[in-house]
């Protein structure tokens, strides 16, 4: 009896206008009880495409190693196209069935390799369904250019954060969070502050998930929140209500992918004061580790590669009322301004954006018009690309953290920053505190001592 492995895939297929790939199966099946051969294997890929050359099928890679072993006889699948878009898998199935002595055959096209009608046949349905993939990619490519000259939004996907569906229309509250989130960033607060305030907040994504670094990061770098959309490495206007402005959105990536900025931060921080405080004897920064029975404390930390005395150490909980005590007061008592530099970030942010569009109309004038030659092209981009580079930088120097701004001026300061997230409060602290230096405590003293405690202020 005839040992028949069963293929079937579908690509991504949101209208549900191709073959469910459990009715694929169903015909087969139907079709090879008729002739008498025995199902020992169904392989089956969802969503997957088989036009892409590198695009991986796990269940067809399974299939063909069945074959090779001699584990079946023949393939069968609902129709040619379901094996394969491309001549170079088929090519790999065809090989591996000849050196087994296997063949492949089709439901409702006919095929059948035993012959060298049905190869012949078999070819030229792989190099029709390649062809007409072809036109397919180039239609919806056409279609996608037309709509970005448009301005229109892309087409599918799931709802957008901020919009309702379709785009056109802004959800307020939503919105709102954005705006917040990239005030935040400007003040100089990080993803993760923001992510875990979100999540404790119930914000949620519009899939119902908790927000992450990594998603709000996408988020807040997308240009569909400025009204924008970029095809083809073009960036063009979109006719949807904007969220952010253009140059806030440009401020915004500047900053989220500066060179040299933290990706990742730990999850869990409790420790108000890590990264400026610091051990009198060594001079080594601190760290934040709870004792045996759960209390707060920095250390000197003496551990293998760390160059810690290990001698210093200090509940953190009075130490840190000390320092925001300290903090507050020097802010009530010292007339600080914010840098004058603020006015010059719009004018980085469209500086920017110019050398973005002189870098788009480059590669136009290279490779759709030919107009400037190849050493020409390479010189240009190189000097665009190096200036870009130098502008995004200084914007990101200048976007340094400004969480000082809601503190500055204020009569109630103190209100105000117990209202405040406990990450904007750190970049505060790190903004007007250069470091916090702990002495060791005098021997046999048990009682906090705040002489021992240093601040040293950076302005």
């Amino acid at each position: 009896m005839t040992r028949v492995a069963i293929y079937s895939r579908i690509s991504e297929d949101p209208d549900e206008t191709m073959v469910k790939t459990a009715r694929q199966i169903a015909d087969c099946k139907r079709w090879t009880k008729d002739r008498g051969w025995e199902v020992v294997g169904v392989f089956e890929d969802d969503d997957v495409s088989a036009f892409k050359r590198n695009a991986k099928r796990p269940a067809f890679a399974k299939m063909i190693q069945a074959v090779k072993a001699g584990e079946v006889d023949a393939v069968v699948a609902w129709h040619i196209d379901r094996l394969s878009r491309h001549r170079s898998p088929y090519t790999e199935l065809m090989d591996a069935c000849e050196d087994a002595g296997a063949f492949i055959a089709t439901v409702t096209d006919g095929v059948d390799t035993r012959t060298s009608a049905g190869e012949f046949i078999a070819d030229i349905l792989v190099s029709h369904a390649r062809m007409a993939s072809q036109d397919a990619s180039r239609r919806i490519k056409r279609k996608h250019l037309e709509m970005a000259e448009q301005g229109l939004p892309a087409p599918g996907g799931r709802r957008t954060f901020g919009y309702e569906p379709g785009l056109m229309r802004v959800n307020r509250t939503e919105a709102k969070h954005i705006r917040d989130a990239a005030r935040r960033i400007f003040a100089g607060e990080t993803l993760h502050g923001i992510a875990k305030d979100w999540q404790e907040r119930g914000i949620t994504t519009t899939e119902g998930n908790p927000w992450k670094p990594g998603n709000l990061s996408r988020l807040l770098c997308s240009l569909r929140i400025s009204a924008q959309r970029e095809h083809l490495g073009v960036v063009t206007p979109g006719k949807w209500p904007a969220i952010l402005t253009p140059d806030d959105s440009t401020r915004l990536r500047a900053i989220l992918r500066a060179p040299g900025r933290q990706r990742f931060t730990p999850t869990g921080r409790t420790y108000m004061l890590t990264g400026i405080i610091r051990c009198g004897l060594c001079g080594e920064p601190m760290v934040g580790r709870p004792s045996s029975t759960h209390y707060r404390r920095y250390i000197c930390n003496r551990q293998p590669g760390t160059r810690g005395c290990g001698k210093v150490t200090r509940l953190a909980d009075p130490v840190e009322e000390l320092v925001v005590f300290r903090f507050l007061e020097r802010l009530a008592h010292t007339d600080l301004t914010l840098p004058e530099n603020e006015l010059d970030v719009a004018g980085i942010a469209q500086d920017i954006r110019a050398d973005e569009r002189a870098l788009d109309e480059l590669s136009h004038d290279y490779y759709a018009e030919k107009a400037i030659t190849r050493r020409e092209f390479f010189n240009t981009r190189k000097s665009i690309e190096e200036r870009l580079h130098r502008r995004r930088r200084q914007l990101a120097e200048t976007d340094k953290p400004r969480a000082l701004a809601p503190l500055i001026g204020r009569r109630d300061v103190a209100a105000v920053w117990e209202g405040m997230t406990f990450a904007a409060k750190r970049v505060a602290l790190g903004a007007v505190i250069d470091q916090v230096v702990i002495y060791p405590a005098v021997k046999g003293w048990t009682r906090f001592d705040p002489t021992k405690v240093e601040v040293r202020w950076r302005i």
